[in-house]
């Protein structure tokens, strides 16, 4: 049954014509509070509304009849003040609800609590599951506009630290064709040694010692000669601009893609998770290993080790020639390498912020937050 109709003039209070409720905007992401944008555009695609009477195509504010299969959900509404009518039932009014679609185009609103009761619990979960499916769409595009906009940083950063990763590859290829064996021996070295160089001297009783019965061996001493940093980075040394290229390549495909659709988005986002990632966690691990070796004393510590260990291979021979692998290894590195003022990583779009906050934007919006 009908509840008495709203006056004219007070429905025109309330629905002013001279608002809209998606103005035309331009899009522009916050990259510095994803949650802000996510909700502004779900507030775009007119998925979260903050007044609710101003919807296109509205219902007179009076209770109607409508079938339960024939109002398909449009969006979310949350208002403050006055609450808003019900058309489901004319006469509870709510802050919270959904605005829902007819089949000739007429919009109307309801809470929660009424469309449980009006539609039962089964379909009013399923009118749920299908709006969240609709945000849940609306908030991959965002995520991939953000991806499109903040990619840039990482383009900056690889146009910037061009030199010093070139440099540094040079530097290892010299080392790699010039001096193979020596190279080999202190990169495996460190790996096994999780970034440090060791040596291990058997150190034995004095003389009288022995005379009082104390075994000729008495212990070993173990020295750490150098720790380095970022040992992944010198298991990374052979493969770094495979890195490198999978890093461009998701800059290139996002920053030559046009028109992106959907699905675009979905794959930079695996590509961005499952490889870029990781490949930028080396390349940072490479740059910290190579300018930390390379660095003036560090790379003549290492000599020094590789020589006295080619003494200890070749024991007791006579006149041994000095090799000065440190003098050797410099020549070939030559100095100047410095750390870059900004991480690989850190220039990488957080797209873990989409995963979280922009996936929970609707139920912050309507929760208040």
């Amino acid at each position: 049954m009908r509840t008495k109709q709203i006056s004219e003039r007070k429905l025109r209070d309330k629905c002013p014509q001279e608002q809209t409720v998606n103005p035309v905007t331009t899009y522009e992401p916050d990259g510095n509070d994803y949650l802000s944008g996510a909700t502004n555009y779900l507030r775009e695609k007119g998925l979260l509304i903050d007044s609710p009477y101003t919807v296109p195509n509205m219902a007179p504010l009076e209770r109607i009849e409508v079938s339960t299969f024939h109002v398909t959900p449009q969006s979310y509404y949350k208002v403050k003040g006055e609450k808003v009518f019900c058309h489901l039932c004319g006469a509870h009014r709510h802050n919270l609800g959904m605005v829902g679609a007819l089949p000739d185009g007429t919009a109307i609103l309801f809470g929660s609590a009424c469309a449980k009761e009006y539609f039962g619990a089964d379909i009013w979960s399923k009118m749920e599951t299908l709006q969240e499916s609709n945000i849940e769409r609306a908030n991959e595009e965002y995520r991939g506009r953000w991806i499109r906009d903040h990619i840039g940083r990482t383009t900056k950063w690889l146009e910037l630290n061009d030199h010093l990763v070139r440099g540094l590859a040079d530097a290892w290829r010299a080392l790699k064709t010039h001096h193979e064996s020596m190279t080999e021996e202190l990169i495996s070295a460190i790996i096994k040694n999780r970034g440090k160089l060791i040596e291990t001297k058997d150190v034995f009783a004095s003389q009288s010692a022995q005379h009082a019965g104390v075994s000729g061996r008495a212990f070993s001493l173990t020295n750490i000669i150098i720790s380095l940093p970022s040992v992944d980075g010198a298991a990374a040394i052979d493969h770094i601009e495979s890195h490198l290229k999978s890093v461009r390549r998701l800059c290139e495909s996002v920053r030559n893609t046009t028109h992106p659709s959907i699905d675009d988005f979905s794959n930079w986002d695996k590509y961005l998770s499952s490889t870029i990632r990781a490949s930028a966690k080396l390349i940072d691990a490479y740059i910290d290993f190579s300018v930390a070796i390379f660095a003036n004393g560090n790379l003549e510590i290492c000599g020094d080790w590789l020589d006295r260990r080619r003494v200890e291979r070749l024991g007791d021979h006579d006149n041994i020639t000095p090799r000065r692998a440190s003098e050797i290894l410099r020549r070939r590195v030559g100095y100047g390498f410095e750390l870059p003022k900004d991480r690989l990583g850190d220039a990488l779009p957080d797209f873990s912020l989409g995963r979280t906050l922009g996936r929970n934007a609707a139920k912050i919006f309507m929760q208040g937050g």
